[in-house]
């Protein structure tokens, strides 16, 4: 079982972030953000038009060609491009949010539109509509108990107390998964799906469960129904727990003083210390310095 789970993480680790190219993608995508927010949106359109041929490109990057289009008048190609990324998935936050669309809302009244429109509105109705509603309020209670001796200082009672809390969630997680699939934001909305990988990160005395969760969670992170910055602390966490360097560095270990005190953090290994960054960048996530300052500020203000 040892060997398959190092073949199976290695695997992720060559699929997932796709051959090594992510440090070139995020350097474009920076230089293509700088030119769009700069208004110079013929320079951008080429930088994106290159992006989306990138492996690693999101629904996203086309989104923002389509704006280049539509800043420079060509409403042919912004309308093809935008129904590109409607067809992959694309969503707005609310029918408010999409209505008042600063950039597309001037041709939404448009006949020649209404597909495009329809495919939006159809995405963004879907995910404020959720599938599995006891599901979620089930999620909501396992969070509770997830966190309930997590948030302060606990004694050895207390923690025994969350571990038998740990397992039980495990279990019902377990429970869910294998009946549909990783709880997704289309399936328990975006708490409810970041309730279940809550408990999956903290599954750590369950390797092949947390493997398992692992691998639904990036199959719903492609199909843009999951927060991929999720899947980076859970692919972290399963490395780490495996002996194996991390790619994200989100897992660190706690300093302190002689007095109890604490006095630093420092991150466990991490396989890329030169590209870390621009990974953690790619996954929506702060730069590797400011997290340390957040991680420990977090953990003072625990106590």
């Amino acid at each position: 079982m040892g060997k398959l789970i190092v073949i199976y993480s290695t695997f992720c680790l060559s699929t997932f972030f796709l051959n090594g190219q992510i440090p070139d993608y995020v350097q474009s995508l920076k230089q293509a953000k700088i030119l769009y927010s700069s208004q110079e949106y013929r320079l951008a359109k080429e930088k994106y038009l290159k992006l989306v041929k990138y492996e690693e490109s999101w629904r996203t990057d086309i989104y923002y060609l389509a704006k280049c289009y539509a800043q420079i008048k060509q409403e042919d190609s912004c309308k093809y491009y935008l129904t590109k990324a409607a067809r992959l998935g694309l969503r707005y936050s609310s029918i408010k949010s999409l209505n008042n669309d600063s950039v597309f809302s001037q041709y939404f009244d448009n006949p020649d539109w209404s597909e495009v429109y329809s495919l939006l509105l159809q995405n963004t109705r879907r995910y404020d509509e959720i599938q599995f509603p006891v599901l979620r309020k089930c999620l909501d209670t396992l969070l509770i108990r997830d966190q309930k001796y997590r948030s302060e200082k606990t004694d050895s009672d207390d923690w025994n107390k969350q571990k038998a809390f740990d397992k039980e969630n495990r279990q019902i997680l377990n429970e869910i998964i294998s009946e549909i699939g990783w709880p997704s934001i289309s399936k328990v909305g975006a708490e409810g799906s970041k309730s279940a990988w809550l408990i999956a990160q903290h599954s750590d005395d369950d390797l092949e469960f947390q493997l398992k969760a692992l691998k639904y969670l990036e199959d719903a992170v492609k199909s843009y129904d999951a927060d991929k910055n999720n899947y980076a602390y859970l692919f972290d966490r399963v490395q780490i727990n495996q002996g194996l360097k991390q790619k994200f560095g989100t897992q660190y270990i706690i300093e302190y003083d002689s007095l109890g005190f604490i006095q630093n953090l420092s991150f466990k290994p991490i396989l890329d210390t030169v590209n870390v960054d621009l990974y953690r960048e790619y996954y929506g996530l702060p730069t590797l310095a400011e997290y340390k300052t957040m991680a420990l500020k977090h953990q003072k203000d625990k106590g």
